[in-house]
């Protein structure tokens, strides 16, 4: 039988060229939106002075503009990984299009800081929607053997994002307003949700009805948001202060609590918010380790080696700003170019080995920390793309773990934990980077103020950097560890992939 001059391998063949470009339209929206995610919070975290002078409001008060998404995006990211394996995706991903792209016009024109951060906690509601589903379909559009490439094209878009994002935030703010940052977002907004209703078709699907747990998912939310605000307090309040502690006791307490309803409802058959058996796996928790403590460097370093420029050499955030998308330049480099590596040499070899250049970087790190010069950059550099390359193939490990339907389940997990982490690792290195040095020279150094510091101020901020750089690297050398005991995944055959790629049509 003949097929036709312009495929002679059969419809078969067509099919299945035509799934793969489908899956490229998937991977592209996906990009997109985890682009306008990030790149949200980055150019915010910039217009921050901006907006307290808009509003005349306080410092603490107008903080909670970056808060409230933080939380809430946080805090639902479980809930909205269940509702994804309960549900059509397609359907939820959308919704969370449509709340994103409201959200981000009603910022433009919110009249007061009140609203302002009301509008903002449901942009980070929006974001936990997007943020549990993202990897849930790319999951669900591209077979085993080739998901590691495009997850490290999705998270290439928080890269991008961080790297352009408080350039682009501070030029914005300086030369129209920070209003504006959101009515040049908005245009993005519709196009990721046009095309998304177009292309996320090949990924829609009825979900498995389970439902979520609505008591589980309650308890994390309360422990996540009293975990966070005592973290996020104590760059400010220190350690030691009644709320900072208060709050995260208050949060661990509830961690039984959540176990307990957790194993009730894993008795009864019924999907918890925390799975135990997720917990318990091997696989997943050496990996899920593996690439919290390997992504510390690159979570602390973005938002500390802005305040070094400024506070330590003078700076302006601009200027600062440039020399972070060494870290976020290398992070997109990695995420994109460490998947074809790890096809021909294996992701336990160019994963370990991703981490011992890391190691090296941060050695390197620890003996130039004073001088800021192009040495220094370059190993932000070394650092960013080695910490992307690692991320990116830890993440598709873990999502090829996942159990069948239980992929937004575990994704949304992978990213609480990630963001949790993120919050701690942050608190902790602003905290330690300023612990040798009075508290007057710390206020001024967080401002910016390097003509306020005395040499001994600055000697000071050295050695704190130079401790965090040696805790940076214990960290790493510690998720290396997990990661040589994370077993290797089984490679997977082409029939293996060709069915899959079937499947996912």
């Amino acid at each position: 039988m003949v097929t036709g001059p312009s495929d002679p391998r059969g419809p078969a063949a067509r099919d299945h060229r035509a799934t793969r470009a489908g899956a490229w339209q998937v991977l592209a929206v996906v990009f997109l939106a985890t682009t306008l995610l990030a790149g949200s919070s980055m150019m915010l975290s910039i217009a921050l002075p901006a907006i307290a002078a808009d509003f005349h409001a306080s410092a603490g008060a107008t903080a909670w503009a970056y808060l409230a998404y933080q939380l809430t995006s946080v805090g639902f990211t479980v809930l909205m990984g269940q509702l994804s394996d309960s549900v059509d995706r397609r359907r939820l991903f959308l919704g969370g299009l449509v709340a994103f792209t409201v959200s981000t016009g009603l910022l433009a024109v919110a009249p007061t800081l009140p609203l302002l951060i009301a509008l903002r906690a449901l942009q980070g509601l929006a974001g936990a929607v997007l943020m549990a589903t993202c990897a849930a379909v790319l999951a669900a559009v591209y077979p085993p053997q080739r998901l590691g490439g495009a997850m490290g094209v999705y998270l290439a878009g928080f890269s991008i994002a961080q790297a352009a994002g408080p350039c682009l935030g501070g030029v914005i703010t300086s030369w129209a307003g920070w209003r504006w940052m959101f009515v040049l977002m908005l245009p993005l907004c519709l196009l990721a949700l046009v095309w998304g209703s177009r292309a996320l078709r090949l990924a829609a699907g009825a979900g498995s009805g389970q439902g979520v747990d609505v008591v589980g998912n309650t308890l994390l939310l309360a422990s996540i948001t009293l975990l966070l605000v005592g973290l996020s307090l104590a760059s400010d309040l220190g350690w030691t202060s009644p709320v900072v502690v208060g709050s995260v006791v208050a949060g661990a307490v509830l961690a039984p609590a959540l176990l307990r309803t957790a194993r009730s409802r894993s008795a009864r058959g019924i999907p918890p918010a925390l799975d135990p058996a997720l917990l318990r796996d091997r696989s997943f928790r050496l990996a899920m380790s593996a690439g919290m403590l390997v992504a510390a460097p690159r979570l602390a370093l973005v938002v500390v080696v802005g305040l070094y420029y400024q506070g330590l050499h003078g700076l302006s955030p601009v200027a600062a700003a440039l020399h972070v998308t060494a870290i976020a330049g290398g992070l997109t480099i990695g995420s994109v170019g460490a998947d074809p590596f790890a096809r021909r040499l294996g992701e336990r070899r160019v994963g370990l080995a991703l981490a011992l250049v890391s190691l090296l970087a941060l050695v390197v790190l620890l003996a130039t920390v004073d001088t800021g010069g192009p040495l220094f950059v370059s190993c932000l550099l070394v650092l960013g793309t080695t910490t992307g390359g690692f991320q990116t193939l830890n993440v598709a490990l873990l999502m090829r773990t996942a159990a069948p339907g239980r992929a937004g389940s575990l994704n949304g997990v992978r990213v609480m934990l990630q963001n949790v982490s993120l919050t701690l690792v942050v608190a902790v290195a602003i905290s330690l980077v300023v612990s040798w040095v009075p508290a007057d020279a710390a206020r001024r150094f967080i401002a910016g103020d390097a003509a306020g510091l005395t040499a001994y101020d600055a000697g000071g901020i050295v050695r704190g950097f130079q401790a965090l750089l040696v805790l940076l690297g214990v960290l790493v050398v510690a998720g290396a560890v997990a990661a040589w005991r994370t077993p290797e995944p089984r490679p997977v055959s082409r029939h293996e992939e060709v069915a899959a790629a079937a499947s996912a049509s």
